[in-house]
């Protein structure tokens, strides 16, 4: 079993531009960041 003490995502999508998400996990006292770019294909209005 794996305690993820620290885990912050964060999302931007608005008006059909880019989206950036951020995923940080603390594994054992190490940092591990996974990024995403890409494109918002529901645009919100």
């Amino acid at each position: 079993m794996i305690e993820l003490d620290n885990v912050k995502i964060i999302t931007i999508d608005r008006y059909c531009d880019n989206f950036y998400i951020s995923i940080q996990l603390t594994v054992d006292g190490s940092l591990h960041e996974f990024r995403h770019v890409g494109t918002v294909k529901v645009c919100k209005t």
